[in-house]
């Protein structure tokens, strides 16, 4: 899942990178800060879906849901709520440590996400002997360094904090966490967004 409101160098002028940045323009980069690149999910030891870089599956909120939604689920059941709670404290931790640490813009940078599906609704028989779900920053290779101390990566924190958002609201709504409010500006960011979406849908 690519992260930030910018996931296209600037600098690369060739003819595929700019096709290939008009095509995330018509994503969710940018405005809600991720899209899906791809997926595969696996369902006894065979490919149950496979997905590389279908922009069209990426233009809505609601599609990328749909896609975390399909990997942190295995037979119906929603993966532990210890899991989804570890890998909520993972991308926190990683949008705290920007947040503080930042001195550049991550460009093209992507969660990786990886769970053992086959054993959710076992995992308290073997979590202790693997990690059934885990989270990662990959291809942290292209950064644009800020020139003032106080620039921060918005686009990038706004699409951590996002993607926070949506596994929240997928668990509350398989109730796995309770008591959840969407940050004030999550909840801002979509409202303002709703008539732009309804225009997108207009369009196709």
């Amino acid at each position: 899942m690519k992260i930030g409101t910018n996931c296209v160098l600037r600098s690369l002028t060739s003819k595929s990178y700019q096709n290939f940045r008009e095509y995330d323009l018509t994503t969710t980069s940018v405005d809600h800060g991720y899209r899906v690149t791809g997926h595969c999910l696996y369902a006894n030891n065979e490919v149950e879906d496979h997905v590389c870089e279908d922009y069209g599956r990426t233009r809505f909120p609601y599609q990328v849901k749909d896609t975390l939604k399909r990997l942190l689920t295995f037979n119906g059941q929603l993966m532990r709520r210890k899991q989804i709670e570890y890998l909520l404290g993972r991308i926190q931790a990683l949008h705290d440590h920007c947040n503080d640490n930042g001195k550049a813009r991550i460009v093209g940078a992507s969660l990786f996400f990886v769970c053992a599906r086959d054993y959710f609704c076992e995992a308290d028989k073997f979590e202790d002997k693997i990690q059934i779900a885990d989270v990662y920053l990959i291809d942290l290779c292209h950064m644009e360094i800020f020139e003032e101390e106080n620039q921060m990566d918005e686009g990038f924190l706004l699409g951590l904090q996002n993607v926070i958002a949506l596994i929240k609201e997928i668990a509350v709504e398989n109730s796995k966490l309770d008591n959840y409010q969407q940050s004030d500006k999550y909840i801002q960011n979509n409202e303002v967004l709703q008539n732009k979406e309804a225009e997108k849908d207009g369009e196709l």
